[in-house]
């Protein structure tokens, strides 16, 4: 085979490819307004986040085309790490959920300790609101 040939065939699996990508579907129901969750990290001025972790995105929600959103509640303790992470609500169901509470299992806080208190209250209740958008290029 020549390599026009070749050539010829490889750009024609790339058209077929970027031809092919899926339309972005957004999440089934908007997600809530911030002021309709409640306990939002920002409420409670006695924990400083020190580390955020962004999800990673699931790959075939992805190259589906498929957008979404998750609402975590969760505590943390003197140690810093979020626990007792339980799914609060999401959009669509299930699907953004593993990929939302293990970037939040990474989150890590800081007790803000004020004059000489030695006891950390803990930060019981939280809520935290992740997006899944894909971001295409125009």
């Amino acid at each position: 085979m020549s390599i026009i040939k070749i050539s010829s065939i490889l750009m024609l699996f790339i058209l077929v490819a970027c031809a092919s990508v899926p339309p972005v579907t957004p999440a089934p129901r908007d997600p809530p307004k911030k002021e309709e969750i409640e306990r939002l990290e920002a409420e409670d001025p006695t924990w400083k986040l020190l580390q955020i972790v962004n999800p990673i995105y699931p790959r075939k929600p992805f190259y589906d085309g498929i957008e979404g959103w998750v609402v975590l509640e969760y505590d943390v303790y003197e140690d810093g790490v979020p626990r007792n992470i339980k799914v609060k609500d999401s959009s669509p169901k299930d699907l953004f959920d593993s990929a939302a509470t293990k970037a939040l299992e990474q989150f890590l806080y800081e007790p803000i300790k004020k004059g000489g208190e030695s006891e950390v209250k803990p930060f019981i209740g939280l809520n935290r609101l992740f997006h899944f958008k894909i971001q295409r290029k125009p």
